[in-house]
């Protein structure tokens, strides 16, 4: 059953990349099927920081694409250096992670990752708090 779920899953994605790639969909924002469709054809590179920053932070790299295939957007980021970005939160495993991802040229790339915290984070880890 769990495969069957699995493979529905990623004919979904794969069905929403052909929509995109052939243009059905026009919109500047990351979609979040969008990244998951990259996710699941392999189309994934993981910038240097981002290696550097999970190792650091014990976070395995099966966790931040699992976040990825489970997680949602909670901010974009437009105007980023290469490519729009976004960050994707997700709160399915034993700390709530972020990871900073972008979609550019067919290729998803892993920015960074993290744990966030309430230094910065309202409760629901969605929500930036406002300077003080």
């Amino acid at each position: 059953m769990r495969l069957i779920l699995k493979i529905i899953k990623y004919l979904t994605f794969i069905l929403f990349y052909c929509i995109i790639k052939a243009g059905m969909v026009n919109n500047l924002d990351i979609n979040i099927q969008f990244l998951r469709a990259l996710c699941c054809d392999n189309k994934i590179k993981w910038t240097i920081h981002a290696l550097k920053r999970i190792r650091k932070r014990k976070i395995s790299s099966d966790t931040v694409i699992n976040a990825i295939l489970s997680g949602e957007i909670i901010e974009q980021y437009q105007d980023d250096k290469y490519f729009p970005s976004c960050l994707i939160f997700n709160n399915d495993y034993d700390a709530p992670l972020h990871a900073v991802v972008s979609a550019g040229n067919e290729i998803l790339y892993i920015i960074t990752a993290y744990c966030p915290t309430f230094d910065e984070w309202e409760n629901d880890f969605k929500t930036r708090k406002e300077n003080e």
